[in-house]
């Protein structure tokens, strides 16, 4: 009896799987938003001066070492991976994951110092992993993917904001350039290759001097889970 019992706990627990998942899992079917620079958990605020390297150095290298993540190169070899730059995923098994490379992130590249030099900083924008969670869209005309949209938190802080540009970005329904996260990189299954898509989003002209509120959403899908909150200085 207790082999079978020994047996029956290896074929319900895996170590791919979590024990806990969907509705019964912490974040439910509802993934927040994660971003960086990160480099406190006890504070949201990115403050710089573009003229002082060192009150940005740090930022900078927060993004590196997340973004190196993504090229790491003990992954799997390439066929690990679906073909996924024709707008269809090729071949269309959810094991096999799409590769995200950082080249989508336009001008929000470690070339450019991710933008802290020179007054339009980035921040990656990524959708908490949930096991099993695919984006139940909720208007497809509208925009086929999960959308992304950053904006003042007040009033005052919307009118200081200038303009907010993403990458990658979508056209809406509506004329809006948002950014979006590619419904081909769901679902996250454990997949040993998995890297979450990511979207930058720079803030091309922020007013200086300001502590700037923002929120970033997920848009367009059920149950979108968590706001992305965090504040902008330029000094």
């Amino acid at each position: 009896m207790t082999g079978m019992m020994i047996i029956a706990t290896q074929l319900v627990f895996s170590d791919d799987v979590p024990y806990l998942t969907g509705n019964q899992s912490a974040l439910q079917f509802a993934p927040g938003l994660g971003f960086r620079p990160l480099n406190s958990f006890k504070t949201a605020l990115i403050a710089f001066d573009p003229s002082d390297p060192q009150s940005w150095m740090h930022y900078v290298l927060n993004i590196r070492s997340f973004l190196d993540f993504y090229q790491d190169p003990n992954l799997n070899p390439q066929d690990s991976f679906a073909t996924c730059d024709t707008g269809f995923k090729t071949p269309d098994d959810p094991q096999l994951p799409c590769k995200f490379l950082p080249v989508q992130l336009g001008p929000c590249v470690k070339q450019n110092n991710y933008g802290y030099d020179r007054i339009q900083p980035c921040v990656m924008l990524k959708i908490n992993r949930v096991f099993g969670w695919v984006p139940d869209i909720l208007n497809s005309t509208y925009a086929p993917h999960p959308i992304l949209k950053c904006d003042g938190q007040n009033i005052q802080d919307i009118d200081v904001m200038g303009e907010i540009r993403y990458y990658p970005n979508i056209t809406t329904a509506d004329g809006q350039v948002l950014g979006y996260f590619n419904s081909l990189y769901f679902p996250y299954l454990v997949q040993q290759s998995y890297r979450s898509p990511l979207v930058g989003v720079q803030f091309v002209s922020p007013k200086r001097h300001v502590i700037l509120m923002i929120k970033c959403e997920l848009l367009n899908v059920r149950n979108p889970g968590g706001i992305a909150k965090f504040e902008l200085l330029v000094d």
